[in-house]
């Protein structure tokens, strides 16, 4: 199997095996801007992400390793901060970091259905459409606010309620 390879490859970028980890993934425009496109409505600034990062290697004890492409934005140097954004050609060392970690904190891009594939508890943030919806019990989604052209703002259960986000079940 490939899992004491890919292992190994997280204990020599500074992964402690005996620490847990928390994966989290904050999609820029970086990666779309390369080809050409970019659908900002699903960008974030990462550094509004940090402050988690450090409260998960400060009050909970774990480690962040962060995943991602080399366009990202650089984030401080902090211990307990693995990032595996800076390398190329990484998927399968990313995609196993997914399946170890505790849990994953994705925003609005291709990493949710991975989280989910893995079964990963994951916390969905800044959401933009139905399809990055949970699909386990151990999910959680955070949608981004929506403003309507009549100032009025939308989260969460007013969006479903009037009717601009919804499931097909």
């Amino acid at each position: 199997t490939l899992e004491p390879g890919l292992e190994a490859d997280l204990k020599a970028r500074d992964v402690d095996p005996h620490r847990f980890i928390v994966v989290f993934h904050c999609k820029e425009e970086g990666y779309y801007a390369r080809e050409g496109r970019n659908p900002g409505i699903r960008n974030v600034d990462p550094l509004r992400y940090y402050e988690v990062m450090k409260h998960v290697i400060e009050a909970q004890g774990g480690q962040v390793v962060r995943i991602g492409d080399p366009s990202m934005t650089l984030l401080p140097e902090t211990r307990g901060l693995i990032d595996l954004s800076r390398e190329t050609d990484i998927l399968m060392l990313q995609a196993y970091a997914i399946s170890r970690a505790r849990y994953a904190v994705c925003t609005d891009s291709g990493v949710l259905p991975l989280a989910a594939a893995f079964q990963t508890p994951m916390i969905a943030a800044d959401i933009t459409n139905a399809a990055a919806l949970p699909c386990y019990p151990e999910h959680v989604a955070l949608t981004k606010t929506y403003v309507d052209p009549q100032g009025r703002e939308f989260r969460q259960a007013e969006l479903y309620a009037s009717g601009m986000l919804h499931r097909n079940d």
